[in-house]
């Protein structure tokens, strides 16, 4: 059955004058490996309703702050062998796996023999369901579970909600359609990826960035807040697009750290610290990264935290685990980003697997990363990310009232 689109969409909600809101499902991948299932790529994945076409057709879509691009699957992508059976088609597989419409020329390819992936549960966009899709004939790379993708350069009509309740609507924003995938890509919850990224390098830019370009935002930011009372979780997280809400935000004061990449948010870590007790002071880079429950630290970094906490590795199924942290400041962890300094206590970067132990959710990066720190969710749900199309970004406290805003 195709993937069914988010309850969270009903709860879509334009506020102050041309901000909109968009509540996000955080989502897990279907798939699970032997060893119990360890996170993969965007395994973490929070999703949102887009729709695109005339008239407007719904996508889930993962939001990534390290691409630049929208896309979502192409109307001539791989379905499974089965569908060609009309009867079986019409009963399990996608709409676009049982269409017989004609599809323009330039977006029919050879196939990448490496890349065997089907589309078959997923929302692929009609083309010729649109009446205001066109295409110039130019093709973009997208990342992809640590693969390059080809994505058709095309236009159309973008809403950010759903087609029964759309949020900001646009004619002819730039977005992608890619036909093949790794095998991967079905056990996602999703269809697409919007990527937050300012631009690719390539002239593409972002969808934020193109409205930004139009004036249709009342200024060139999007808000990211994540919601940390998972139990009683309405909505995992929202965006706010076109300002810094501090209706989700604690924005009294602001400091914002300037991006050294257009392609991701990019930003210098001076240093990090284990309580009293060590501090690894080398400058490396870091970015905010969704799409990981916990963090990736440098491997120095690492092995302070792992010796704290008497954690060894589990060999079978590769975690860390070891004493669960106490209350004490000795036990919180702190990163000094920009001029600011931002602490996490280590209870939030760890999880309970049995009494008095826990895992940490705590990776260590590789010497060849270009990216030595990575924050994840445990990061985002203390702090807000303000990223400002500028090419800086803040990271406010986010606040924990907020059951007024998503009721």
């Amino acid at each position: 059955m195709v993937i069914k689109l988010l309850v969270a969409a009903l709860l879509a909600e334009t506020f102050v004058a041309e901000t909109f809101r968009m509540p996000l499902r955080r989502v897990k991948n279907e798939a699970k490996n032997v060893l119990g299932g360890r996170l993969e790529y965007l395994d973490n994945a929070f999703v949102g309703v887009i729709s695109l076409g005339t008239p407007l057709q719904d996508f889930n879509v993962a939001f990534d702050f390290n691409s630049s691009l929208l896309w979502v699957p192409s109307p001539d992508c791989k379905c499974e062998e089965d569908c060609k059976i009309p009867e079986i088609c019409s009963d399990q597989c996608g709409a676009h796996c049982c269409s017989e419409g004609d599809i323009p020329e330039d977006l029919v390819k050879p196939a990448d023999s490496e890349l065997t992936g089907t589309c078959t549960h997923k929302l692929a966009f009609d083309i010729n369901g649109s009446q205001t899709f066109f295409t110039l004939g130019k093709t973009a790379e997208v990342k992809y579970d640590g693969v390059t993708l080809k994505a058709k350069v095309a236009y159309d009509q973008l809403s950010l909600g759903a087609r029964h309740r759309p949020g900001l609507t646009v004619k002819n924003v730039q977005f992608g359609l890619v036909k093949e995938f790794p095998t991967t890509y079905e056990h996602n919850a999703f269809d697409g990826v919007f990527g937050l990224a300012i631009a690719n390098g390539k002239n593409e830019k972002s969808v934020i960035k193109q409205l930004a370009s139009r004036n249709l935002l009342p200024e060139p930011v999007v808000t990211l807040w994540l919601n940390s009372m998972e139990e009683t979780a309405i909505v995992d997280g929202i965006l706010s697009f076109g300002s810094v809400d501090d209706r989700v935000c604690n924005v009294d004061k602001l400091e914002y750290i300037p991006i050294t990449s257009t392609k991701a948010w990019e930003f210098p870590v001076w240093s990090g610290k284990l309580g009293t007790r060590a501090s690894f002071d080398t400058v490396s880079k870091g970015v905010i990264d969704i799409n990981i429950v916990g963090l990736v630290v440098p491997k120095k970094f690492f092995d302070f935290v792992t010796s704290h906490l008497f954690a060894s590795k589990d060999p079978i199924s590769g975690a860390w685990v070891g004493r669960c942290p106490s209350a004490s400041s000795t036990d919180a962890t702190y990163y000094v980003i920009g001029r600011s300094t931002y602490t996490i206590h280590l209870s939030q970067l760890t999880s309970e697997v049995g009494t008095a132990r826990c895992e940490l959710l705590l990776s260590p990066a590789e010497d060849k990363d270009f990216y030595q720190w990575r924050f994840g969710a445990a990061f985002l749900k203390k702090h807000c990310a303000v990223l400002d199309y500028n090419g800086r970004i803040a990271f406010p406290l986010a606040r924990t009232d907020v059951d007024n805003i998503i009721n």
